[in-house]
Parts: C-alpha cells; structure tokens; sequence
C-alpha cells in the first residue's frame, strides 16, 4: 500500500485489509471509534476486531459476493471496541486486484449506526415485555422494562392524584431491580413538576445539585402521559445515580411509551 498517511489522516472510519484479513492500515477516527493505538491493530487479523456472528457473514456472504463483484455497500457488522462494548456499522467494501485479478488489497468504510441499533433494541425490549399485559399488569412490566432497557436505578409510572395537578401516585416504581410499594408525593421541589406541566423533561446529570429533593440522583427523564382528551393524567420517568446520555431517537422511544401507557 501507498500514502500511509492519507488513509490515517482521512474523516472516514477506514480499514484496509489485505487478502488474507490482514489490517494493513487504519484511520485515525477508526481507532478513535473502537480506542484501540495503532500498534495493537496493524498486522492483526481483522478478526480480533469484530463479532464472531460478523466473523461468520464476512467468510459465507460477504467474500463469495466480493468475487462476482468488487464493490459491496451496506453489509451489517458489529466491532468490538477496545472497553468489550460493541460497535454496529454498515460497511461499504472495494477490492483493488493485481493484473491477474487476484485480490490486492480491499478497503472498508463503516458508517457507525451504533445509536440506531441501541434504539431499535431499546423499542424491543420494552414492546416485548409489555405486549401481552393489561391493566395494572401493563404499568408494572412497563416500569421494570424501562429499568432495564434504559439500564437505570429507577423507573416509575404515576397517575395525578388532585385536580390542581400538585401531587403524584404511583401506578407502578421499579427500584433497584425490585418492584416496590406504590406512594404518593408532591410535585413541588421535583423534576416531575414540569412533566406534569405538559413537558418532556430531561437531565442527564447533576439532578441532586438542581432539585434538593433529588440528592443522591444523577439524572431524570420524563415524559407525560394524557388521556383521550389531551389533558396531563401522569407522567412515566427513569431515575439513575449516575450521568445518563440519551440520543434522540431514546428520547422519542420515551414519548411513544408515554403515550401507549
């Protein structure tokens, strides 16, 4: 390979692999995105970089269809990043080839769509955990699975306990992996107040420095819930003890449960 430089210092998450799968080079962003150094990764195979199922695709899809043709786009695979987290990506693949056609070296682009796919698991989760369940049945698995999905200390599902909107029952409390006795609280002092006030309310840190109430937790999401005629009736959030950051795609998957509860 040539102009080592131009494929490290290029936006791209690119990777060169030569016949074998050996990685020839890399660039900056794509140690960056999996937090590898650069002496780890060169003359590794690609193997120890990626998930054993993409392991699988890459030998019984992906290299037969690479001989009928040299360019592949959007082939789905998983890295593995340096933590043991996993990295999704679609992967656009070109072979160059010698004069004899054999492969020379091919190189890979990956387009990272680690956020899709979080999200696209997260509506999973929580739709399989709660389709077949009514009732108050419904708002307790609702609350255990957003526990889980979102991976927080605490989700809750309350219902207005006053006409004046100042104070909350709760329909179902998932805390600390455990269903808990149903309570009721005031909306003073609390994060929740501007959920009921008809608002999506998110904070992914420093919740107890904001809301003296709250000491002790790190972050909050919330999202109303109305009835038929659009008034606020509840509200359903999630309560950690440490930073939680959310993309929009979670944000939205919030409102929708919202609004099914």
């Amino acid at each position: 390979m040539r102009d080592h430089a131009f494929y490290r210092s290029t936006p791209a998450l690119l990777q060169a692999v030569d016949a074998d799968g050996t990685i020839l080079e890399v660039s900056d962003r794509w140690l960056t995105w999996l937090g590898y150094e650069r002496a780890a990764v060169i003359g590794k195979s690609y193997t120890n970089f990626v998930s054993s199922k993409t392991i699988e695709q890459v030998q019984t899809i992906l290299i037969p269809q690479l001989r009928r043709a040299s360019e592949i786009n959007d082939f789905e695979v998983t890295y593995l990043h340096a933590s043991g987290n996993v990295r999704h990506a679609l992967m656009a693949v070109s072979a160059l080839r010698n004069e004899d056609g054999a492969f020379d070296h091919i190189l890979l682009v990956l387009t990272d769509i680690s956020e899709r796919k979080r999200s696209e698991q997260l509506l999973l989760l929580i739709s399989a955990g709660t389709a077949n369940v009514m009732g108050d049945d419904f708002f307790r698995s609702l609350a255990s699975y957003l526990a889980q999905a979102f991976d927080v200390r605490c989700a809750l599902v309350t219902e207005c306990v006053n006409q004046q909107l100042t104070r909350l029952r709760t329909l179902a409390c998932f805390d600390n992996q455990q269903m808990i006795e149903n309570f009721e609280y005031d909306l003073t002092g609390t994060p929740c107040e501007g959920v009921i006030a008809g608002s999506v309310c998110y904070y992914p840190q420093h919740l107890g420095m904001l809301f003296a109430r709250e000491v002790g937790k790190e972050a909050f999401l919330g999202a109303p819930m109305h009835d038929s005629h659009g008034n606020v009736v509840g509200h359903l959030a999630i309560f950690d003890d440490k930073p939680l950051h959310l993309s929009e795609r979670e944000l939205t998957i919030m409102q929708i449960f919202a609004t099914r509860a």
